[in-house]
């Protein structure tokens, strides 16, 4: 912090806020994650809502909230890591229940179904599945 601001009163604030901030980093991979996860099968929407959930869904009204419930600035502070596991957990939650789905599907050799790409393949190559 001194490298920016010289007022120690500054970098004493500045410091408490970046050891607070990056205490649930470690967890945010998991968020990233199954939001690129949505994002990769097609699915839109669930990607959409998981990449908004950390920082509107819940750090703009944490960031309202807990500093009028009598932890001021703390308040602010503490709404980063607490939106960062709220967030984290749900997309843990949902990344799991999708897993489950991938459970019930055969693998693509078995499928008797191919596309079209496959058609081509299989007869420019000679090579089938």
């Amino acid at each position: 912090m001194s490298m920016f601001v010289k007022e120690q009163a500054v970098i004493d604030v500045g410091s408490q806020a970046i050891r607070i901030i990056f205490l649930a980093v470690p967890i945010i991979g998991i968020q990233i994650v199954s939001s690129s996860f949505y994002q990769a099968v097609g699915k839109a929407r669930p990607s959409l809502i998981l990449s908004m959930l950390r920082q509107i869904i819940f750090l703009i009204p944490l960031i309202y909230v807990l500093p009028q419930t009598g932890l001021g600035i703390l308040g602010i502070w503490i709404a980063f890591p607490i939106s960062d596991v709220a967030s984290t957990l749900i997309s843990a939650w949902m990344l799991r229940k999708e897993m489950k789905t991938f459970d019930n599907i055969e693998p693509i050799k078995k499928r008797r179904c191919i596309n079209k790409a496959q058609i081509h393949f299989q007869t420019e190559s000679g090579l089938s599945f």
